[in-house]
């Protein structure tokens, strides 16, 4: 017998009468069914407790889980794995809030084909802001009982706070990369590097903190843009050469593959077939060059810290140039 649900349907009966009233008929009920049970069976409290135990023990297992995940992919893969072991679902997702209030899925687990026939959805807090949610799905019309939503909250919680760790792990790692990267621009500097080189290290820089694919790497000389590094598979071919104004925004900005094709048929060479991310290597007084990254990935908070990056190498690349 699913007594949660003969509860609710008898709620639902009595919504015409007083609050005080119902309250008093469904803790009546549920005593009385309480008194059924233990006359059917005399064990089943010494049941229930043991039951109760071996949930208890494996919730703080699964809660123990996500929170020795460090990066948020790893996080997130755990809650949707470690979920499905105490609630039965179809399908899963994850979501997540992104600058601007709009959410992102960055997990689904299992499968609901067209439509599911009962949702929930249970929100991610840190201190009273929603970072996320989870939405839970069934194929059949079932709805998800107050215990399955109690352990769904419980890992809700924790996930949260494991999120929001792992969110603030990948910050610094990202804040890291680009201070790593950073030095190594400025002891080619004080090494006295030829400037070519000097333009390698800090395309190299620039595409490790970003992952990017390859890239180019055009310096401003004489009323020119002439790419100085280039970093990718059969992009060597460029170095030297002029590039179009179409890969020299004043501002950051992305080309589709398909609209830089001139672009790369004016250098002699083939670009990948991703998007390519665009950033201005502008010091405070001038523009020295510009940056042309292949990005496969798209838009990722890793290109949020490549304005930092540019402008720092374009101040160490000037005082490189004013000191030759």
């Amino acid at each position: 017998m699913n007594t949660e649900r003969l509860l609710r349907e008898l709620e639902a009966r009595l919504a015409g009468v007083s609050a005080e009233l119902r309250a008093e008929v469904l803790d009546a009920t549920r005593e009385e069914i309480a008194r059924e049970r233990r006359r059917v069976d005399p064990t089943l409290p010494v049941e229930l407790e043991r039951k109760r135990r071996i949930e208890a023990e494996t919730l703080r297992e699964v809660l123990e889980a996500i929170n020795r995940q460090a990066r948020l992919e790893e996080t997130i893969e755990e809650v949707l794995k470690q979920l499905a072991k105490i609630v039965a679902y179809d399908a899963c997702t994850l979501s997540l809030g992104e600058p601007g209030g709009t959410m992102q899925t960055l997990f689904r687990r299992g499968n609901v084909e067209g439509s599911a026939a009962t949702t929930v959805a249970i929100p991610l807090l840190v201190e009273g802001t929603t970072i996320g949610a989870l939405s839970l799905e069934r194929l059949q019309d079932e709805p998800f009982e107050e215990e399955d939503l109690h352990r769904a909250r419980a890992v809700a919680f924790s996930a949260s706070a494991a999120i929001q760790k792992a969110r603030l792990l990948e910050k610094i790692r990202r804040y890291a990369a680009l201070m790593e990267r950073v030095v190594a621009v400025d002891q080619a500097v004080f090494a006295g590097a030829p400037l070519g080189e000097l333009a390698s290290v800090i395309l190299e820089g620039a595409v490790q903190i970003g992952r990017y694919s390859g890239g180019l790497l055009a310096i401003r000389r004489d009323g020119k843009a002439l790419v100085d590094a280039a970093l990718g598979d059969g992009l060597e071919a460029a170095t030297g050469k002029a590039t179009t104004r179409l890969l020299e925004p004043e501002a950051t900005a992305r080309l589709k593959a398909a609209d830089a094709a001139p672009a790369a048929r004016a250098l002699g060479v083939s670009f990948p077939a991703t998007e390519i991310y665009l950033v201005p290597l502008t010091s405070q007084t001038t523009r020295v060059g510009t940056l042309v990254l292949f990005d496969p990935d798209g838009a990722t908070p890793d290109d949020m810290l490549m304005e930092a990056y540019a402008s720092r190498a374009a101040a160490a690349y000037g005082h490189a140039a004013g000191d030759r």
